[in-house]
């Protein structure tokens, strides 16, 4: 199997990338299903949006009113929506291709995806595709894959659960060494140490077993 990571930038026409730059929140998703309706792709999309809770809120609330939304449900921090796209990205959702990886959409407004195909050509030509978005390629390697990721596989977690590892993530908490201490998370979501240290460490205690069990 080939696999491939495709990084390109957002345009300000973009219906996600142009939204989680402006307000500062991350997309992470999963195609469910595509199909072509009245000239249009037609794509269903289930996600996670994190971020800031006042960013999450006005993301979701700026994305439902645009044209390009067909359906739109919203659960908390968890999304799905069927969006109509042009003709010309459907060699991404080809039968030839597997997202091997949930797709991000940073807070930069940059897409990242991870493909995979049985055949080179077929991924590269996707891959090709893409150069008008200021694509870039980062590899492309010939492995075996072992699993795909979908947003599913996470157990569930509060509001303020899910932000507290969000925050150790993208701070380098998890990092080897750390680079950075609890009191500074804490400090920074206007918490207290004791309270920020609960809230991960509950969310830790749900997430390890999850894991654990799909390694």
């Amino acid at each position: 199997m080939w696999v491939a990571k495709l990084v390109y930038s957002y345009k300000p026409s973009d219906l996600l990338g142009s939204r989680t730059r402006k307000f500062g929140v991350t997309l992470t998703g999963y195609p469910v299903s595509s199909a072509v309706l009245n000239g249009r792709l037609h794509v269903t999309l289930a996600g996670i949006i994190s971020g800031p809770e006042h960013g999450k809120r006005r993301f979701l609330r700026d994305v439902a009113k645009d044209s390009r939304v067909v359906r739109m449900h919203v659960n908390g921090d968890f999304m799905v929506n069927v969006v109509k796209h042009p003709l010309r990205i459907m060699p991404l959702y080809s039968p030839e291709i597997i997202h091997a990886k949930p797709v991000v959409v940073n807070e930069k407004g940059e897409y990242i995806l991870e493909l995979a195909s049985c055949d080179k050509r077929t991924l590269l030509r996707v891959v090709d595709g893409f150069r008008g978005d200021n694509a870039r390629l980062q590899w492309c390697v010939q492995k075996k894959l072992s699993n795909i990721g979908i947003t599913y596989l996470m157990p569930e977690l509060t509001a303020k659960q899910r932000r507290a590892v969000e925050l150790a993530i993208a701070r380098g908490y998890y990092d080897v060494p750390r680079k950075v201490k609890l009191v500074e998370l804490a400090t920074e979501l206007g918490l207290s140490y004791s309270t920020f240290q609960f809230h991960l460490q509950v969310a830790e205690k749900k997430l390890m077993p999850a894991l654990f069990k799909r390694i």
